[in-house]
């Protein structure tokens, strides 16, 4: 039973009762060193630590922060027992009073009846793990033998055409009308043979002794060119590429037009089109609603059509955006049809029929956002959800949509799915506020669950009542201890300035002259980035000025001169901009994305102690390392060993927030993959999956697999069974190349490879592409290049050459010259987003050069000494390059600067 004090007898400066008693909800726990020395006070804490906990080392005591609340017996615990009141841990049950005398803390003690406030950034983080001897336990990680659950099933985001939506309100329509459309909208039937035999058969019937013995010959020889492809199949709509009228198609319309076939063709569709204008000019909409035909559509025209009324199966319209042949019409007939389509729509309106007015609206006109709007008007906003969700509709349009209709979990797939919580809420908060705050919510407990914990703290700080579970975030990003810290202060300082005061002793120790250079370039960019200004930040900008200027005169850092200016532009000083001309840095070198013109030449430096399996850059200078069965840690700019995660890691898989991966670790036929929190330093299975290729980075919503000729995207923050969205490829995937701006697969056919390319980040499908590979050479993915096949070869002079195509051109590189090593006895290809590298592996000598595509110029060479099997990683501003000997080269490709390490402890 907890213990209510009474403020009327609580003496001024004195705490009445100092001690917690009996069974309380103990969030903590303090041991003095006054009670006890270092060794018993780390044996308690290992007593009691707990999955989560964490501990820090004070001048006078040890204090282990647990994860939640424990009930205990306060006088039976191994410590001084704290409880949570209000977010602070108190050693005793203050008062109002008491506490409101006591200066802004996160612990407050007792001793001698005061009280005594602390910060946990006062005491040095612990890591008990160094008081374990394991040295006599061999680690070994079991096999995982289970087969990977089935994906989970989704609900369906493709809606419902509007045939299938509105039911029996419109009349099936006729058979010929039936006919007719597949016939417009070149549908395949299930019967062998293509669309050209087809065709030309068509053209057998319908023109005998017209002379078109020829085109039908053509017609054959196309046909058996032909041959169906399968269509990409998801739960979500897979997002289609602008279609091109097929070639043969539009050949046979040229040829229609040059003979009397185009009249026979006019003559049938026209015969069909008169019926159906009588029908509407009569007023028999009934009936002109089974025969009336679209007037276009959104996908694009395959072409002129060949086909007349009785000739094609039947064909139901899809709600989707697709695409299909077309009769030309004349202008003034196109807009007689639209009036004509009018008319019968304010009719039906009149007569408040309202299922059969939208379908004229959304299958006749094609006037889709009126019809979405006439929904809306009437009430029956599921129906346009569906609507929208066919059409492939702009997100925020969607969500805002399903989110009026209470179907808030496919909203939140939606956004989740095109990223696209931002927009929908901006569309949702001007008229639906509550719905709006209900969509803030989810999205900011998905950044959170995707380790942005400054992002979910401002994503939900508009909502006053949910400002308890921001500081929350804002706390934890805090106690990370890294560079994340720093860029916590920053948003207190925009989200809560009259706090900053109780932290400038960790912004004095941020700016001091002898600090990390690192973490004030971080805390610099944070400033710039918030987008905001205040006086809180103006302030921050003032004291971070001068000392960055330092920093950069001696050459500790590298920031770029245009963001220099802008956080000087910030600070709004007068003084500090007089004071520039006398200490500004000399300009950076002239690079720009992808190296620039720059050429580097560089040596890596001497192998390291531990083998390296797959390494990854962080905020502030450090670097996440897979060390496979060891586990992963994480080191900072000097190599210094930060954090260490206990689970298996051989590749890695980084987050664009910069605090959360993946470490993935093949077991036989599956692959384990864990989630690394690394501002919280927590761990969670995130399940298994059959050994595939991956992207090396995820978003924040998810992250790509390829497996089986089947891309999926799972969702990184629950598990890998999560589907986002994903679509069946209709051949098998050679090669896949995942980069910054898009995702490119090359697929195998019949003498030629297919190229598709999603953008992101969107995924929207580009252009289809085809090339024609040459045999015995390596296939690559390129970005924006499509298909790369570079050969090399030594030429007569001993030289190592490197060629390859672009844009039609043969491109040539010289790698190595002769009498700079011995013959490389393995050659490794890796397509990048600044271009190709090529990796030349020798006995004592090896090269790793980077080739740009478009002119071959050589962007970098790196001399690596004995045989190094190097792998490059792409980040936002940087390249890697390492080895299985535990050493690396970073360069920064926006600056140049460049520098390489070593792994010399774990």
């Amino acid at each position: 039973m907890s213990i209510e004090p009474d403020d009327s007898v609580a003496p001024r400066g004195n705490v009445r009762l100092p001690l917690w008693q009996g069974r309380q909800p103990v969030a903590a726990l303090w041991l003095s060193s006054q009670w006890m020395g270092a060794a018993q006070r780390e044996a308690r804490l290992l007593q009691a630590w707990r999955a989560g906990s964490q501990a820090w080392r004070f001048a006078d005591g040890d204090l282990l922060c647990l994860p939640e609340p424990r009930w205990m017996d306060c006088d039976q615990a191994p410590g001084l027992p704290l409880c949570r009141v209000q977010g602070v841990l108190q050693a005793g049950p203050l008062t109002a009073k008491e506490r409101a005398q006591v200066p802004a803390a996160e612990v407050i003690l007792v001793e001698g009846a005061q009280a005594l406030p602390r910060q946990l950034a006062e005491g040095e983080p612990l890591d008990l793990s160094l008081h374990l001897d394991v040295s006599t336990y061999t680690l070994r990680t079991p096999y995982d033998l289970r087969v990977p659950e089935p994906p989970t099933v989704l609900p369906k985001l493709q809606g419902q055409d509007v045939r299938e939506l509105l039911g029996k309100a419109i009349p099936p329509r006729s058979d010929a009308s039936e006919q007719f459309l597949r016939t417009l909208h070149g549908e395949r039937p299930a019967t062998q043979g293509s669309s050209l035999k087809r065709a030309a058969a068509w053209w057998r019937e319908v023109a005998p002794g017209m002379g078109m013995s020829l085109l039908v010959r053509v017609g054959d020889a196309l046909g058996t060119a032909g041959g169906g492809r399968a269509r990409g199949g998801s739960a979500i709509a897979c997002r289609r590429a602008p279609v091109q009228p097929a070639a043969w198609r539009m050949a046979l319309g040229r040829l229609a037009m040059v003979t009397r076939a185009s009249r026979l063709l006019g003559h049938r569709q026209g015969a069909h089109l008169r019926r159906m204008m009588g029908m509407f000019e009569r007023g028999d909409l009934g009936e002109a609603l089974r025969h009336a035909l679209p007037l276009g559509g959104e996908g694009g025209s395959l072409g002129p059509a060949f086909g007349s009324p009785g000739r094609r199966e039947s064909l139901t319209l899809s709600g989707a955006r697709t695409a299909g042949t077309s009769i030309g019409l004349e202008d003034t007939l196109m807009q007689h049809l639209r009036q004509m389509y009018r008319a019968a729509f304010e009719r039906l309106d009149r007569a408040g029929r309202i299922d059969e007015a939208v379908f004229v609206l959304a299958e006749l006109l094609h006037a889709r956002q009126e019809a979405l709007d006439y929904l809306v008007v009437h009430g029956r906003e599921a129906q346009a959800a569906e609507l929208a969700l066919a059409w492939d509709m702009p997100p925020g349009m969607v969500i805002r949509l399903l989110m009026r209709a209470g179907d808030t979990q496919r909203a939140v797939l939606v956004a989740r799915r095109d990223n696209a919580f931002a927009d929908a809420i901006a569309v949702l908060q001007s008229a639906d506020v509550e719905l709006a705050a209900t969509l803030r919510r989810q999205w900011a407990h998905l950044r959170a669950q995707h380790g942005d914990l400054l992002g979910a703290a401002e994503t939900i700080w508009p909502l006053t009542d949910a400002r308890g579970q921001a500081l929350e975030w804002l706390l934890a990003a805090e106690r990370a201890g890294t560079a994340l810290s720093v860029r916590a202060l920053v948003q207190r300082a925009m989200l809560l300035p009259e706090t900053l005061d109780d932290h400038a002793a960790r912004i004095e120790a941020v700016l001091a002259f002898d600090g990390d250079a690192q973490l004030r370039l971080g805390m610099a960019d944070a400033v710039l980035d918030i987008g905001a200004n205040t006086a809180a930040l103006r302030a921050l900008a003032s004291h971070l000025v001068p000392v960055i200027a330092a920093d950069r005169s001696l050459g500790r850092s590298h920031w770029p001169q245009d963001r220099f200016e802008r956080l000087l532009k910030l600070s709004a000083n007068a003084v500090l901009r007089a004071d520039v001309p006398a200490w500004q840095a000399p300009p950076d070198a002239p690079v720009d994305t992808a190296l620039g013109n720059a050429r580097l030449e560089l040596t890596a430096p001497s192998a390291g102690l531990h083998r390296l399996h797959d390494l990854a850059g962080l905020p502030g200078g450090r670097y996440l390392v897979a060390l496979g069965e060891a586990g992963a840690v994480v080191v900072d700019a000097r190599g210094q060993v930060q954090q260490r995660f206990a689970v298996p890691a051989f590749r890695l898989v980084i987050g664009d927030s910069g605090e959360m991966a993946l470490a993935v670790t093949s077991r036989e036929q599956v692959s384990r993959v864990e989630r690394l929190d690394l501002a919280l330093r927590q761990v969670t299975a995130l399940g298994s999956i059959a050994s595939a290729t991956f992207a090396p980075s995820f978003d924040s919503t998810g992250w790509t697999v390829l497996m089986d000729n089947r891309i999926r995207v799972v969702d990184a923050g629950r598990h890998v069974n999560d589907v986002l969205w994903h679509v069946d490829l209709p051949g098998e995937v050679v090669a896949a190349g995942f980069f910054s701006d898009s995702e490119v697969y090359l697929m195998a056919g019949k003498g030629e490879l297919e190229v598709w390319r999603y953008r992101l980040p969107g995924r929207r499908r580009g252009a289809h592409q085809t090339a024609v590979p040459e045999e015995h050479l390596p296939l690559l993915a390129g970005s924006g290049v499509g298909l790369v096949q570079p050969r090399v070869w030594v030429d007569d002079a001993g030289d190592v050459q490197v060629a390859y195509q672009h844009a039609g051109l043969r491109m040539c590189t010289l790698l190595a010259r002769a009498g700079e090593g011995d013959l490389p006895v393995d050659i490794r290809f890796q397509a990048l987003d600044g271009g190709l590298l090529v990796h030349l592996c020798g006995r004592d000598r090896s090269h790793s050069v980077l080739v740009r595509y478009a002119d071959g110029a050589a962007l970098v060479r790196v001399a690596w000494s004995g045989q190094a099997l190097v792998s490059a990683r792409e980040q936002p501003g940087l390249l890697l390059l390492h080895d299985v000997h535990g050493r690396w080269v970073h360069i920064d490709t926006r600056t140049g600067a460049t520098h390489g390490m070593q792994l010399l402890q774990v």
